[in-house]
């Protein structure tokens, strides 16, 4: 055997070739990263999914390979290349079991590479993890172009106590957890719905917190929480139809989803249980030309709907909105100018009255090709032309 070795070995040798990652499993199968993309004048090394198996396994890598502070994705540029449907085991990046909820520092978990979904739609039912985003906890890089739908007859909710268990999530957000400061998410479609889901901590239609960029998304998923007020250190309910928080910047987004929320609880100058249309808690960040349907918001110690855009306390709304206004229903048209209550100032529709006319306009005036336009859709007025 050792003359055989001495023999042969020349033969044989490994040469590193840029853009380029193969590694060995724990399970001794070698997964390769091998294709090359480029994208806005950057090359990365690339990963295409054509079925969920192909995502489920680059997921896996991702979390057992690139799952502590050390590792960066910034070079990964994942793209889905068909309509794909995802099973109970799947684990999204940095949603596994480490912890039950994201916290503001950590670093675990961060994609910092592109997602592009092509205009694909991701189905997804009960996911493995106890914060339900199917993507990744935190973005640092771009998420853009694609739809999340719910698989037929999944109904994400629960009737457990508030400890964690099985089917319960601390957080939602149908694309990933926390939208970071140099986070972009654009393009994006959840068509994810809740119902008496039990929340820990925040819910948002298309992530959970916003620190970046969420731009040119939709939302018609309806988000109806709860939340248990027993465990009250730190630990609150705040939904929204884009995002729960938002301390960055929301543009051109478009809530139809129900946002529900029914039970307020105060403490001091803390206010729990809060739904807003778009946001539910704006920090120092803004909102800028976005839409809803009316009455969409369900909450309030006397439960009852509500025209907000976020929810309606000096204490919540803390940065600006401007541009902003409501239509009547999901097929409805004309647009009406936020005013005080709604929006906590009067709004000037700068892109018009007429909802799929606004929404197109922003993305032309912009002139960015990284935007995709809208269409009407079936029952509703604007919907993402994918």
């Amino acid at each position: 055997f050792k003359e055989m070795i001495e023999k042969e070995y020349k033969k044989f040798a490994l040469t590193e070739k840029t853009n380029e990652i193969w590694i060995i499993r724990k399970t001794g199968k070698l997964f390769g990263f091998t294709d090359t993309a480029t994208y806005n004048g950057n090359t990365y090394i690339g990963m295409k999914a054509n079925t969920a198996d192909d995502l489920a396994e680059f997921m896996e890598v991702l979390n057992s390979c690139y799952g502590d502070s050390a590792s960066d994705t910034s070079n990964l540029f994942v793209s889905i290349e068909a309509d794909i449907s995802l099973g109970s085991d799947y684990t999204p990046y940095g949603c596994g079991t480490k912890d039950y909820s994201v916290k503001p520092g950590d670093t675990y978990g961060v994609f910092k590479g592109v997602f592009d979904g092509k205009g694909h739609t991701i189905t997804v039912g009960e996911i493995n993890t106890k914060q339900f985003s199917v993507i990744c906890a935190r973005n640092e890089g771009i998420i853009q172009n694609v739809k999340m739908s719910l698989a037929s007859g999944v109904s994400l909710s629960t009737d457990d106590d508030y400890e964690p268990t099985p089917g319960f999530y601390c957080s939602f957000g149908a694309l990933c957890g926390v939208n970071e400061t140099n986070g972009i998410i654009r393009n994006c479609w959840s068509d994810v719905s809740v119902n008496n889901l039990r929340l820990f901590n925040h819910g948002g239609g298309i992530c959970r917190d916003n620190h970046g960029l969420i731009e040119n998304c939709i939302n018609t998923g309806n988000l109806n929480c709860t939340m248990t007020h027993n465990l009250w250190a730190n630990i609150y309910g705040v939904v929204g139809g884009i995002c729960a928080y938002n301390s960055g910047t929301v543009k051109n987004c478009i809530n139809y989803g129900e946002i529900k929320l029914p039970t307020v609880y105060l403490s001091g100058s803390d206010i729990n249980g809060v739904a807003g249309a778009i946001c539910a808690y704006i920090g120092s960040g803004s909102l800028q030309n976005c839409y809803w349907r009316k009455d969409c918001v369900y909450t309030g110690t006397t439960p009852s709907l509500q025209n907000v855009i976020v929810y309606n306390n000096s204490h919540v709304r803390k940065g600006t909105v401007s541009g902003c206004g409501y239509f009547d229903s999901n097929n409805g048209t004309s647009l009406s100018a936020g005013d005080a209550t709604s929006c906590g100032s009067a709004q000037t529709l700068t892109n018009g009255s007429n909802l799929l006319n606004a929404l197109t306009k922003y993305v032309t005036d912009k002139g960015d090709s990284n935007l995709k336009s809208w269409k009407s859709g079936g029952s509703y007025s604007a919907v993402l032309d994918f």
